[in-house]
């Protein structure tokens, strides 16, 4: 496979924290297998297909992301996403907006003549990558 460069990988899991984004809040589904593939796939549509059948969204906004991991070798890749988050339900259509730090991990394989996000998992808090300090 061509390497991917830590630039990329960002891109890469950019796009599909998009794609999640939309599966989560509007159940968009459909665009899901524009960058994920196998168990990370599976595993995000069956989340959708239950937050949607209970009435549930996760919405997001004022987001700031960044790749604070990247090992090529293994094709692991963490995004940390800065942001203001709610979930909605139908007992209430318009809860407060929260502030929110979350982290993603993701594994990434080459396969049909692209990268492909093939395994993921929020992490939480006490499994979360260190993040450099800037400067």
């Amino acid at each position: 496979p061509p390497p991917l460069s830590r630039s990329g990988a960002e891109q890469l899991m950019l796009r599909a924290d998009d794609m999640k984004g939309l599966a989560f809040d509007a159940f968009r589904t459909a665009r899901l297998a524009d960058v994920f593939r196998g168990r990370a796939l599976q595993r995000l549509e069956a989340q959708a297909q239950s937050m949607d059948r209970r009435g549930l969204r996760i919405e997001e906004r004022n987001l700031a992301r960044s790749l604070v991991f990247w090992d090529p070798s293994a094709g692991e890749a963490v995004l940390q996403v800065v942001a203001q988050r709610r979930l909605v339900t139908p007992d209430d259509p318009n809860p407060a907006w929260a502030a929110t730090v979350r982290q993603w991990w993701t594994r990434l394989r080459y396969a049909d003549d692209s990268w492909w996000v093939v395994d993921q998992e929020d992490l939480t808090p006490d499994r979360w990558w260190p993040v450099a300090p800037a400067g």
